[in-house]
């Protein structure tokens, strides 16, 4: 989230650098490796984050989540994203805001359907090509695969599921200035919703990395059996943070999940930390389950990605938490203000590593409430 005065957040002060970790030696491997050739003919210094956000260039990336983007020898490169298990829609999307091409191969039952799904992609994930590359899918027929499972189909479909999670990736595409109260009746207001930071060296916004870390975890929490709710699977929507929330209430969520990415103008600060409702008028029936989602949440995070521990922490003034009914968190997954983190979330690599320990935190946060 960005340090701009009408962020939905309140920022901490303390300070953390990165310690390169097994995990993060991995990652960081690759990306380097990428990069090497550009850094060997003297390619600029990332930007400082204070500094940054007047000249960086700024995407401007349709609608789903964007891969990582590297420059080297004036040649624009992207790392493939992953596709496999997604909709024919979902991969298009992805693919078009990495900047990729798509041919798909559709299934032997006839002509490809938007329901179908991708069970294999070449190149494979992961891989660096150049900007408009084509990226072929070849996909399973929704109606094949429905025959295929069809007992299995019914005996899911004669037990609910278990949870409902409702997921946010922070920010949209264009800020919305116009006011909207800081809770039900109150006479204080902020802003509906701004398009959050923007990467210091990759210039990706948040927005982006948000939807697609949040797309990465409705993957992997379907998988475990778990109704997942999207307050948004586009870029180009104009939903405020009260409306966010009342999705949420709507579909009676066991879980709000706010996805973020974060900012501060001192660059060397690093690290992930979740934030969940203060006590106040309209939290204080949502505090304490929300804390103690926050505290499974932040700590299978760190477990996973080896980042640096911010903690949790409690904020009374976030639009999204007050008018909210459920239990709510916000995780802000690193520093695009970082250089090193700002590369990090926007590899496919990391970001799995992000949704598989917000997803380990999750599920553990609604098996222990299931049983209290």
């Amino acid at each position: 989230m960005a340090h701009s005065g009408n962020r939905e957040r309140t920022r901490t002060s303390r300070r953390g650098r990165i310690v390169l970790t097994p995990v993060l030696t991995v990652v960081l491997a690759t990306l380097l490796i990428a990069g090497a050739v550009g850094i060997a003919l003297g390619s600029s210094a990332l930007h400082s984050a204070r500094g940054a956000r007047d000249d960086v260039v700024h995407l401007a990336l349709p609608a789903e989540a964007s891969a990582s983007k590297s420059t080297t020898l004036g040649v624009d490169t992207v790392e493939v994203p992953r596709l496999v298990e997604l909709s024919l829609p979902e991969a298009k999307a992805v693919l078009a805001a990495a900047g990729l091409a798509v041919q798909v191969q559709s299934p032997t039952s006839g002509q490809a359907g938007e329901a179908d799904r991708v069970v294999t992609q070449v190149p494979e994930t992961g891989i660096l090509v150049d900007m408009g590359s084509t990226v072929t899918l070849t996909l399973e027929s929704a109606g094949a695969t429905l025959a295929a499972n069809s007992a299995a189909g019914q005996a899911a479909a004669d037990n609910k599921p278990r949870f409902v999670v409702c997921l946010d990736p922070g920010h949209q595409g264009h800020s919305d200035l116009s006011p909207e109260p800081y809770g039900p009746g109150s006479k204080k207001t902020k802003a509906h919703a701004s398009g959050g930071a923007t990467g210091v060296g990759t210039a990706v916004p948040e927005y982006e990395v948000a939807l697609q870390i949040s797309m990465n975890l409705k993957k992997r929490l379907e998988a475990q059996g778990v109704r997942v709710v999207m307050t948004r699977m586009t870029n180009d929507v104009n939903i405020s943070n009260a409306e966010r929330a009342l999705k949420a209430n709507k579909v009676k969520a066991d879980l709000f999940v706010r996805v973020h990415g974060n900012g501060s103008p001192d660059s060397s600060v690093s690290g992930v930390a979740t934030a969940y409702p203060g006590k106040n008028r309209w939290t204080s029936g949502i505090s304490g389950r929300s804390k103690r989602a926050a505290r499974q949440i932040q700590t299978a995070v760190i477990a996973q990605t080896s980042a640096v521990d911010r903690g949790i922490y409690s904020s009374t003034d976030m639009v999204g938490f007050n008018w909210s009914k459920v239990p709510v968190v916000l995780v802000e997954c690193g520093f695009l203000s970082n250089s090193v983190e700002d590369r990090l979330l926007v590899s496919p690599h990391y970001q799995d590593e992000l949704s598989e320990g917000m997803a380990a935190g999750i599920m553990a946060y609604l098996e222990s409430e299931a049983t209290r």
